[in-house]
């Protein structure tokens, strides 16, 4: 299952921790998968939860290549900062993973995207990943089904289903 270096050591990380930074006009909601809050707020934090929210920092515990969690934003606001036109302004998540290696030594890897806001409904739609959203569903089905009532499930699916369809998906009838 793990791949093993040339001294016989397994490739793998342990005590990984995850914090998450952005901008103010996005708000992080949660995280989806194996992890563990920590229970750190900062104002980018959103009141709306999804999994593990109510903070921006997971406790992954140990990290290889098969493993992923889901982050959760929403956009805070749709309105431009100073009256700019809203393709002229970005907005930036940074992802601060810190571990120790097989070696006990603490790594910390940061990562920063800098995107710009679409306004535009065709590039939200070019820019829509399926397999990610799939992916993110059926995080969010398996999360629901640990820690909700089950009962409602298979009509929130439904929803969810048919309000996705209608944002990105062509459909003609007949």
């Amino acid at each position: 299952m793990y791949e093993q270096e040339q001294n016989n050591k397994l490739n793998t990380v342990t005590e990984a921790n995850v914090y998450v930074y952005c901008s103010g006009e996005v708000g992080i909601n949660g995280a989806l998968g194996q992890c563990h809050s920590l229970n750190r707020t900062k104002p980018f934090v959103s009141d709306k939860v999804v999994a593990k929210g109510k903070t921006h920092a997971w406790y992954l515990g140990s990290l290889d290549q098969f493993k992923t969690i889901t982050i959760v934003y929403e956009t805070k606001s749709t309105k431009p900062k100073n009256n700019t036109h809203p393709l002229t302004q970005f907005y930036y998540i940074q992802l601060k993973t810190v571990y120790k290696n097989m070696h006990g030594e603490l790594v910390t890897r940061v990562t920063t995207v800098k995107k710009e806001w679409s306004g535009q409904t065709n590039a939200i739609i070019q820019g829509f990943d399926e397999e990610a959203a799939a992916v993110y569903l059926a995080r969010q089905c398996v999360n629901k089904m640990l820690y909700e009532e089950q009962k409602h499930i298979r009509q929130w699916i439904d929803q969810v289903l048919v309000k996705w369809a209608q944002l990105y998906a062509n459909y003609a009838k007949n």
